[in-house]
């Protein structure tokens, strides 16, 4: 009796953690306007980039779109 709830658990969490990475990697692709070429090894803007240089101006954070960022560190 026990084994059979402890693989109906196994199971559950499993299905948990998958529909939570699929989640995760919605939301990642929904950041980037759901423009595959921002996925681009060389693209711009790319949504995951830390380390921005743009103007002369050095500065650390993540880009959602232009004006907003998350954790900057340095000017614009």
């Amino acid at each position: 009796m026990k084994m059979k709830s402890f693989k109906s658990k196994i199971l559950l969490a499993g299905v948990i953690f998958m529909l939570a990475g699929a989640a995760v990697g919605l939301v990642g692709f929904g950041m980037t306007g759901f423009e595959p070429n921002n996925l681009l090894k060389w693209s711009e803007n790319r949504w995951y980039q830390t380390i921005h240089y743009e103007r002369g101006n050095f500065h650390i954070g993540i880009k959602l779109r232009d004006g907003f960022y998350i954790t900057n560190f340095g000017s614009f």
